[in-house]
C-alpha cells in the first residue's frame, strides 16, 4: 500500500469510528434518558461514546505525528 492509501484508510476508519460514538450516544444515552432508563445502561453508553471519540481522534492524530493543537 502506498503512502496515500494508508492515509485514506486511517481517516476511514476515524469516520467510523465517530460514527459508532454517535450511534451509542444516540441510542443508549439519549435514549435512555428520554424513556427514563437504567443508570447503569446510560452510564455504559457514555464510557462507549467516549471511548470511540478518543479512538477517532487518536487515528486522525496518527496521520499529523505528534503535532501539538
Amino acid at each position: 500500500m502506498n503512502r496515500e492509501s494508508v492515509n485514506i484508510t486511517i481517516v476511514t476508519y476515524s469516520e467510523i469510528s465517530r460514527d459508532i460514538a454517535q450511534i451509542f450516544f444516540g441510542t443508549m444515552v439519549v435514549g435512555s434518558y428520554i424513556e427514563k432508563g437504567n443508570l447503569f445502561i446510560i452510564s455504559l453508553g457514555i464510557f462507549l461514546s467516549l471511548s470511540f471519540w478518543y479512538l477517532s481522534i487518536r487515528l486522525i492524530k496518527s496521520l499529523h505525528g505528534n503535532t501539538q493543537y
